[in-house]
């Protein structure tokens, strides 16, 4: 009967100390993938804002380069008159 004791308590201090291991562990996941989520969304937060700054950028060189069309027509076409 006391082997028995001593075994259960010996088993008892081995889950004790699984549990506290796996909370460690389960922790430092779980910080470890807060921090990838942070970067992702950062990362995610610029590419967007680096495509938003490219298409419109693009957009201000189509319309300069249209009215810079139209202008040389105008021009072409008052010249020729």
């Amino acid at each position: 009967m006391n082997k028995q004791m001593q075994s259960t308590t010996v088993l008892n201090g081995q889950k004790e100390q699984f549990v506290q291991g796996d909370r460690a562990r389960l922790l430092s996941e779980l910080v470890y993938q807060r921090d990838c989520t942070k970067q992702a969304e950062l990362e995610l937060v610029y590419s967007k804002k680096f495509y938003r700054n490219l298409v419109a950028a693009l957009v201000v060189l189509i319309v300069i380069m249209s009215g810079g069309l139209w202008y040389a027509n105008f021009i072409k076409e008052a010249a020729c008159i």
